[in-house]
């Protein structure tokens, strides 16, 4: 493995700056537009010594801004955060239980880590680098000195049972940190960042903070206060604009990909003076991601659209600039005499001022307002919405004051192709981001900060997500807008299933989807709905682990044997292990055990004398009985007690419920059901039998 001295890092920066050093003051110069401060004092020497000459006209020294490009990449902004806010993680086989348990506890753990890090914030910042700069650079990696501190071990005194010592554990966490691209130094020769040997990121630190961090030798605290000595000129440290810097550390971290040289990857933290830290990449994760706008041919970085209207912004400026003078300089109107020619003040009458002269009559020169270049502004202002495909946004949706929600939704998606190409980078880049956090979380996080995640109710699953495969073998990760079109467009649909397919569903499918709605994110409210197929997941999944469940009295038994008989069915379930067959064959026994047992409890219960009470009913039924004469039979309608008919009715009834529900078993599970209730109620007649 090579060695690198201070000597070879301080060339390879060098280099690499000296390949961007271009771009870096376009993409700084970006900045300035967006803010509106490209005519700022100090950002250009030819400005800076227009601006403080005495020999110019103060009226030509006006430099004004009309900043459209800051619309026009907010509208950029906008379209892109709401195509791509955030990932969302599926199983890649929708078929396969393991592969729909993982993607849904990956899900959780992403879920977590947004909400504690914020990463709907920084993840909009990375979409302004995206558009305004032309490039996003964020470092993920798992910092050991943050997250919070959890006893693993306590030393008691045996006698007292005081705790003696208690050890604890510095659980550590994600770290997210944006990067901007002028702060991105890329290995010259590579033609693609996927393909550069190394990376590196600089960046500022105060003295106190760099010793901190770094200063662990008297020679590493030496390199620090050496290199506090130096004097940078930095960019955007305070403001958006070049201001010298003395008194600070300029920190260098270099991150070299795993390859041949560097089998697990390596890093190297510097300052201009020596190497503060070196080794191997944590866990072999590479730990800077990137996304490009506009690719730059022949070269891995990328610019911004600000590229392409930067000169008619420039035009838009010049002629605000110069209508500004003309105004200045001879906007009022003027009041022309010839010599001689006297004025007097008149009468005043009301409404009406009125002058005195003496002579030839005065004239009056029309002021200018620069209108001769309004005309040639406006068509700038109009080209550059044009180059920029932001015109349509910019028209009013509404059309006439209808507003139609499914001719919105069509509407919106349409507009949104035009920035489809840029949503779909971004996407991949939060793609990125997504499977590095997983696959550090998986790697670093101990269980305790797991269960967080996942849910205490999810505990016994802390070891599949922890067994996870490769993520891209096992779940995949999809871009997931949640725009109000999008969500609204979700409800919508939802809302037509539950219309026409209500009726036909169970309590649990119903629950289902009712937990897909966005706008139901209470899961308390469908507890009751989804308490039974939650469980029936947790207990195959369990099975499948090799684990056997034992089975509960007071389940679901109807619906558990239809999720087992269903998961039974399907092909890959004999690719199994013949012993994880053989356990879901007895949960599925002993499931029907105590179907056909509380079968007989009823039939049990409900057995014994019929109510002979109440008024006689006639029913239409007809039966022979014998003649009064007693000479043969006749046949008359029948009357029967009101209670003993009543009595028959509820028993109809619990018969029907009880019949509908084995009814929605399938037919082999029917089968062993039907054959137990026989052997169980042929035992009861022979213990009611009479003794011979």
């Amino acid at each position: 493995m090579p060695n690198l001295k201070i000597g070879d890092l301080n060339s390879l920066y060098n280099e690499a700056s000296s390949a961007d050093k271009k771009l870096f003051a376009e993409q700084r110069s970006n900045v300035l537009l967006v803010t509106g401060n490209q005519h700022a004092s100090g950002t250009s020497r030819d400005l800076k010594r227009i601006r403080l000459s005495s020999k110019i006209p103060y009226e030509r020294k006006l430099r004004l801004t009309k900043n459209h490009i800051a619309k026009i990449t907010k509208i950029y902004l906008n379209n892109l955060l709401s195509q791509a806010p955030m990932v969302a993680i599926f199983p890649n086989n929708e078929n396969e239980l393991q592969d729909q348990k993982a993607a849904e506890l990956n899900q959780a753990v992403w879920e977590y880590i947004k909400d504690n890090h914020n990463l709907s914030e920084k993840i909009a910042r990375l979409a302004s680098d995206f558009i305004e700069i032309g490039e996003a650079f964020v470092k993920v990696k798992w910092d050991p000195n943050k997250g919070e501190k959890i006893p693993i071990e306590e030393i008691i005194d045996e006698s007292s049972g005081e705790v003696l010592q208690r050890i604890e554990l510095q659980t550590g966490d994600l770290d997210f940190e944006p990067i901007y691209g002028f702060n991105l130094l890329r290995d010259p020769s590579a033609t693609e960042f996927s393909d550069a040997r190394w990376l590196c990121c600089r960046k500022m630190l105060d003295k106190k903070e760099a010793i901190k961090r770094f200063g662990d030798t008297e020679e590493k605290r030496q390199f620090i206060n050496d290199s506090y000595k130096d004097t940078y000129v930095v960019f955007g440290s305070d403001a958006p604009e070049y201001d010298e810097k003395h008194k600070k550390i300029n920190i260098r971290e270099f991150y070299f990909r795993p390859c041949v040289t560097y089998p697990d990857g390596y890093y190297y933290v510097t300052t201009t003076k020596g190497i503060l830290v070196e080794g191997k990449l944590p866990g072999g994760f590479f730990p800077i991601l990137h996304a490009g706008f506009d690719r730059i041919p022949t070269s891995p970085r990328s610019q911004s659209i600000i590229k392409v209207l930067r000169p008619y912004q420039a035009e838009v400026n010049r002629s605000a600039s110069k209508m500004a003078e003309h105004l200045t300089t001879v906007g009022d109107d003027k009041l022309l005499i010839q010599s001689g020619t006297k004025i007097a003040k008149g009468d005043m009458l009301p409404g009406i001022r009125g002058i005195q002269y003496t002579g030839r009559p005065p004239e009056i020169l029309s002021g200018r307002n620069g209108a001769q270049y309004l005309d040639y502004m406006n068509s700038q202002i109009d080209e550059m919405y044009k180059v920029s495909g932001v015109q349509e946004h910019m028209a009013d949706k509404t059309e006439g004051g209808k507003l139609e929600v499914m001719a919105m939704l069509y509407r919106s998606m349409r507009e949104k192709r035009a920035f489809s190409y840029y949503a779909e980078k971004f996407e991949r880049f939060l793609k990125d981001i997504c499977f590095l956090s997983l696959e550090l979380y998986k790697f670093y996080a101990p269980e305790q900060m797991v269960i967080p995640a996942i849910g205490r109710s999810e505990a016994i699953n802390i070891e599949e997500f922890k067994s996870t495969e490769k993520l891209n073998y096992q779940i995949k990760v999809e871009a997931r807008s949640e725009d109000v079109e999008t969500v609204m467009g979700k409800q919508l649909t939802l809302n037509h299933i539950l219309q026409y397919s209500s009726a036909q569903m169970k309590p649990e499918d119903l629950g289902q989807v009712i937990r897909n709605m966005p706008f139901v994110n209470k899961e308390e409210i469908l507890t009751d709905l989804t308490l039974d197929y939650d469980n029936a997941k947790n207990v195959m999944l369990a099975m499948e682990r090799g684990e056997f469940i034992p089975v509960e009295k007071y389940e679901t038994h109807d619906y558990m044997i239809r999720k087992l008989a269903h998961r039974m069915r399907q092909a890959e379930f004999k690719t199994l292990n013949p012993q994880i067959q053989q356990m879901y064959m007895q949960r599925i026994k002993a499931h029907e055990q105590i179907m056909a047992q509380q079968q007989l409890e009823v039939q049990q219960a409900n057995a014994g004398f019929i109510p002979t009470g109440g008024y006689l009913v006639s029913c239409d039924f007809y039966a022979e009985v014998p003649n009064a004469k007693g000479d043969g039979v006749k046949t008359q309608r029948i009357r029967v007690p009101y209670e003993a008919l009543n009595w028959l009715l509820q028993r109809l009834e619990q018969q029907g419920m009880s019949q509908q529900t084995l009814d929605q078993l399938h037919q082999s599970n029917l089968a062993e059901v039907a054959n137990i209730m026989k052997a169980g109620q042929a035992s009861v007649q022979s213990q009611m039998a009479p003794v011979q």
